[in-house]
């Protein structure tokens, strides 16, 4: 998780939170956590962009509790 959270790029923090719990969080789960349908919590784990829009990173970030400032 730290090593995702380094690398500022959502998409692998979402992988790497999904990875942490056991048994493992689906992407449909924490999509509806987030407001976001399967697909998109799949692209963004696949993407090689992170994700830029603010808004919807605090949002998301939020939504899962994970601190804006380590």
């Amino acid at each position: 998780m730290r090593d995702a959270l380094d690398a500022r790029h959502f998409g692998q923090v979402l992988y790497a939170y999904r990875h942490e719990h056991r048994p493992v969080l689906t992407q449909a789960k924490v999509g509806r956590w987030l407001g976001l349908t399967q697909g998109q919590v799949s692209r963004l784990e696949r993407s090689d962009q992170p994700t830029h829009d603010l808004s919807k990173l605090d949002h998301w970030a939020r939504a899962l509790r994970i601190p804006a400032h380590r």
